[in-house]
């Protein structure tokens, strides 16, 4: 019995930590099907994919600022329609908060004077709101019961777009209510107007008793809806049984073979690893948030370097940064548990607002980046000289006597080859600048843009680029680099907020354990450019190949281990690039 209870506690432990991350990870809508402006859009904004990912974030939108922008909205007129595909299913479950399963979020926002709150700007607008399962049979939410998208509730960027507001609460609510007094009845929410599977009807007005959903479409009868994102409503009390469940299920099946002699069969630790590693990866995509309202080194951060440099503020929720190139490379960074390549999809926001920075010689720059963290930490690589592989990057250069003020969007591979758009513009102390930078699958370019308290700064126009290969990125990293030993240097101070990086989909998805004609076997859905290995342990701290560097297929792979079945073992997934 000590040998299954520390089992058993070692599931729990194991699921309880990993789940934990799980159910942090936002769930967007990941891909559109289908998109027609209508009559009467906003002009310039159909731009459908705009209403992918996270809704706009970071200290600029507030439900008195909205979000404008045309990477930010994509417009609906009447008679138009857009349909997008969920990068994680919309389930229908009582526990859900308000017994709410998806948002959707506008660019409504509070009218507001020097009393308060006094009004709600949004467009006039007649919307059905429908859900599908399989993007053949789709269901309309009740008109009765769901309300109108892009009214109720306005983005608030620093809240938590998987809570969804009170539904209770009305404009009356908020008139007279400054800022903090808005944020204090969201509770934390980042708003928009929720909704409830319960509520789709089938083609007989009847309900539908959809148990879950993968797609939405939005069809416009009247007037005109901006959209911005569709948010998934995690499920955390149906995560946190599972460890129990688990380990009850493992317990019942080793006493009714302990009963039953003939019947022992290695299946039971087979399906709990299984149930682990499953647990790693349940979406199809994944966005890593840091909003820093606890301190990151608590939230799966690490500091390379001089500890000096990163102070957590947690009065404004803030990472105050010192830049500080007469000091060695030093960052804090966090492991992305993933490996991006050229053939992926990624994009990292932030906010920056500096309080000084002055250059010195040619300068040296103050970064916010991804990179491979070996190449970053190897004593052969320099930043400053310019022999750093595998770079995705933000920097701001402070001009000098020597060269003028520079932003940059840079991507190196792992040949040293290096993209890098540009524009030479000064970072004012005091502006909270937002910036986001992104790398389209396939692509040899980094794209971006920066805003300046909200309005448009820059999207980096100057560009010098070199013949990109692939790429090798593991790490997210807001980043001091040492100095060339040329008097090239950078002294700057400031905060970074509201940092959001958006992954591709996990390597591995939808792994289940089976046994076919004795064999046993793993089933995957793996993505291209992958390799996978069956891997085998007989105690979870030694493990071996069974059957190793099969190519992912974009598709369900099964691979089998083929061994004569003699004792208990364990099996895990891993996933390499090749």
């Amino acid at each position: 019995m000590k040998k299954i209870s520390q089992l058993l506690a070692l599931a729990g432990v194991s699921v309880g930590s990993i789940l934990s991350v799980v159910s942090a990870q936002a769930q967007f809508a990941s891909s559109v099907l289908d998109y027609h402006s209508g009559t009467g859009f906003a002009a310039g904004f159909t731009n459908a994919s705009a209403a992918l990912g996270a809704p706009s974030s970071g200290s600029v939108v507030t439900p008195l600022a909205p979000p404008y922008a045309k990477t930010q909205l994509v417009s609906i007129g009447a008679g138009g329609d857009i349909a997008l595909q969920l990068s994680t299913p919309i389930t229908s479950n009582p526990g859900d908060p308000y017994g709410l399963d998806f948002i959707l979020f506008g660019n409504q926002f509070f009218v507001s004077s020097s009393s308060g709150v006094s009004g709600l700007y949004d467009h006039a607008a007649s919307i059905l709101v429908q859900v599908s399962p399989d993007d053949v049979n789709w269901y309309t939410l009740n008109p009765a019961l769901a309300p109108q998208p892009g009214t109720l509730y306005p983005t608030d960027g620093s809240g938590n777009p998987q809570i969804p507001v009170n539904p209770a609460l009305t404009l009356a609510n908020f008139t007279g209510q400054n800022l903090a007094g808005m944020e204090s009845l969201y509770a934390g929410s980042a708003g928009g107007t929720g909704y409830s599977l319960d509520w789709a009807l089938n083609a007989d007005n009847q309900p539908a008793n959809l148990a879950s959903a993968d797609y939405v479409r939005l069809e416009v009868q009247s007037g005109v809806l901006d959209l911005d994102a569709i948010s998934v409503v995690p499920e955390p009390t149906a995560w946190s049984l599972l460890p129990a469940g688990l380990g009850l299920l493992w317990l019942a099946r080793r006493i009714k073979s302990r009963r039953h002699p003939r019947s022992v069969f290695p299946l039971d630790p087979w399906l709990l690893l299984f149930a682990l590693v499953l647990t790693v990866s349940p979406g199809r995509a994944a966005t890593i948030t840091e909003n820093f309202a606890t301190n990151p080194l608590a939230n799966g951060w690490n500091i390379y370097g001089e500890t000096n440099l990163f102070t957590w503020d947690s009065t404004n929720l803030v990472e105050d940064v010192t830049w500080d190139s007469s000091q060695p490379d030093s960052f804090l960074y966090r492991p992305l548990n993933n490996v991006l390549a050229i053939d992926d999809d990624f994009s990292l926001s932030f906010d920056l607002k500096l309080n000084d920075a002055t250059g010195y010689g040619y300068s040296m720059q103050l970064a916010v980046d991804l990179f491979h963290l070996t190449d970053a930490t190897n004593a052969n690589y320099s930043h400053a000289d310019g022999t750093l592989p595998n770079v995705f990057e933000f920097a701001y250069f402070p001009g000098t006597g020597e060269v003028s003020p520079s932003l940059d969007a840079t991507l190196t591979d792992s040949n040293v080859d290096y993209y890098f758009a540009y524009d030479n513009q000064v970072l004012n102390p005091g502006v909270t600048y937002s910036v986001t930078i992104a790398h389209a699958a396939g692509s040899p370019i980094v794209t971006g843009q920066v805003l300046a308290d909200g309005a448009p700064f820059s999207s980096f126009p100057i560009v010098y680029a070199q013949a990109i290969s692939d790429f090798r990125l593991d790490t997210l990293s807001i980043s001091s680099f040492q100095d060339d030993g040329y008097g090239d240097s950078i002294l700057a101070h400031g905060s970074v907020a509201n940092l959001v990086l958006t992954l591709p989909p996990p390597p591995v998805q939808n792994l289940t354990g089976y046994f076919t004609n004795g064999v046993r076997a793993a089933s995957v859905t793996t993505r291209t450019n992958w390799l996978y290995t069956l891997q085998s342990s007989p105690d979870l701290q030694n493990w071996t190949p069974v059957n190793a560097n099969n190519a992912g297929t974009g598709t369900n792979l099964v691979l089998f281990d083929t061994s004569p079945v003699t004792t208990n073992a364990f099996y895990r997934i891993l996933a390499q690039r090749p």
